[in-house]
């Protein structure tokens, strides 16, 4: 008996799943949409034209764009099993790296007075930044995270970072257009910092959600 014909015999009275689109299909719409929501965002704020001509947003920016793009690229591949991609899992996490480091190398090379601009980056009226970025990013990850949900989800804690990666650069890519503050001190600790403790926790919660279905 062939093996195709012995798994429709064992599986004849299994309720049928329609079939997943392709993963280009599912990406391109997921990654267009979110970009049209976020672009929304930007274009609301009259701060965004300010901030395109500084030479490290963007840079920023561009690092942020290839996290984006490779991380929703992988998750889509790796909802189906075995579709996962190595190169652009390295390249992703490369891309990651590489941001955090440029960001850190700032806080550190940038002069004294120009460390934020009320000189204090501590201040608790910087944290305004910390819920833009949560907020802008809600509703992307919400509709990515639905997605997954019809396909392979890993529920390991490498898949939640993965998601918790793409979730938070794209509220770090939003804010890095609205937000008139670019000094490194006021970007590290209310852009990046708040985001390693908040964005893993929005997959595991949709992850323990879809194991209790």
């Amino acid at each position: 008996m062939k093996t195709e014909h012995l798994i429709e015999l064992l599986s004849q009275n299994l309720p049928r799943k329609e079939t997943l689109p392709s993963p280009i299909y599912r990406f391109s719409l997921w990654f267009f949409l979110s970009l049209l929501y976020v672009t929304g965002i930007i274009l609301l704020h009259s701060v965004t034209i300010g901030s395109i001509h500084f030479p490290n947003s963007i840079i920023s920016q561009s690092f942020l764009f290839l996290i984006l793009l490779t991380s929703s690229w992988f998750l889509y591949k790796w909802n189906i099993p075995e579709l996962e991609n190595q190169i652009v899992y390295f390249l992703l996490f490369g891309s990651f790296t590489a941001w955090v480091l440029f960001k850190l190398s700032l806080l550190f090379l940038e002069p004294s007075p120009s460390f934020s601009i009320e000189g204090d980056p501590f201040s608790i009226k910087e944290a305004l930044c910390t819920l833009k970025i949560i907020l802008v990013s809600l509703l992307p990850t919400i509709l990515l995270l639905r997605q997954l949900r019809k396909g392979y989800f890993d529920g390991s804690l490498h898949y939640i970072l993965l998601t918790g990666i793409l979730s938070m650069s794209l509220g770090e890519y939003a804010i890095s257009f609205i937000c008139p503050n670019e000094t490194s001190g006021h970007v590290f600790f209310w852009h990046i910092v708040p985001g390693f403790f908040v964005f893993p926790w929005v997959p595991y919660f949709f992850s323990k959600t879809f194991r209790n279905d």
